[in-house]
């Protein structure tokens, strides 16, 4: 073969290789296989790219904004967080990972919201309880606080679990009742 054809070949298969890569639906699969892997950095990427191309696809939108609260990339991570949110996805998880990405640039009360719609749809997750209740106790909602642990154990007892949150619950209740007045003590003047 005569060189200058060999560089056209060249030229033509590395073309091809090109566009395969930076097929859509490559990416995604790729993606997928790096989540497999559990490689968000190449997860990221392909999904980025897939995304691209399928900016309506709600599903990876919101995989893609877990990934980026997974890793610590939050103002990102809100954006996409929101579009998957406007596309329709309804997930805990999702919801969750926004709560946490919320809380962590600072929007507690935005952390809140969607840490109980997270729990309005899996009244189970025992993390997500957890984070609310610290989140309002440390904004001084201690009561909503108490009622959201007493919820979670309340569905726990319904399906032949343990209370979860039985202790905690009782030390925010007991800071929730004035104590009882105590005589002075003499000693003291």
């Amino acid at each position: 073969m005569r060189p200058e054809f060999r560089s056209i070949v060249a030229i033509a298969t590395l073309a091809a290789l090109t566009a395969a890569c930076a097929d859509p639906q490559t990416r995604l699969k790729d993606a997928r296989a790096c989540l497999q892997k559990r490689d968000l950095p190449c997860a990221e990427l392909n999904l980025k790219t897939y995304l691209k191309r399928y900016d309506h696809d709600a599903r990876d939108t919101a995989l893609l904004a877990i990934i980026l609260t997974q890793e610590r990339k939050h103002l990102e991570a809100i954006d996409m967080h929101k579009k998957a949110t406007d596309l329709g996805v309804a997930d805990p998880q999702l919801f969750a990972n926004y709560a946490t990405s919320l809380e962590a640039t600072g929007d507690i009360p935005g952390a809140i919201t969607w840490n109980r719609k997270a729990l309005e749809l899996d009244p189970t997750l025992v993390d997500v309880a957890a984070t609310t209740a610290r989140q309002l106790n440390q904004t001084g909602h201690t009561a909503e606080a108490v009622s959201v642990l007493t919820n979670f154990d309340a569905v726990q007892t319904a399906h032949g679990q343990p209370a979860h949150f039985a202790a905690l619950i009782t030390t925010l209740s007991s800071s929730l009742t004035p104590a009882a007045p105590t005589a002075p003590d003499p000693s003291l003047p």
